[in-house]
């Protein structure tokens, strides 16, 4: 699901109970470099950097968030989100980017 909120964009991974997160891989192209810095991904374009700022992971369980230690992976041009614990219940993987005027082409991968 990707949306605007307060005016940054976001999009969520919806993972549901029984699912392997660690299947998601998220595919840039089109780039010049990305890394890691304090957690966060940044993209860099000739036109452009972006920052997409580390990802919050949390479960829903008998109404009430539970937030799940969840970060970043990059293996060359593939970013994987990697929480820290097995999920049993769904999940949410919160992504946040800082600019939207993005140059780069992103594929969701399962």
């Amino acid at each position: 699901m990707t949306y605007v909120f307060e005016g940054k964009l976001k999009y969520d991974l919806h993972v549901l109970k029984g699912s392997n997160h660690k299947k998601i891989k998220l595919k840039y192209s089109g780039h010049e470099d990305m890394y890691l810095k304090k957690g966060n991904l940044i993209i860099t374009t000739s036109v452009n950097t972006v920052t997409e700022l580390k990802p919050v992971s949390y479960q829903l369980i008998q109404g009430n968030t539970v937030y799940v230690k969840c970060n970043y992976k990059l293996l060359n041009n593939i970013v994987l989100c990697r929480s820290a614990v097995n999920l049993p219940v769904k999940s949410i993987f919160e992504l946040i980017l800082t600019i939207f005027e993005v140059v780069v082409s992103k594929n969701i991968l399962v």
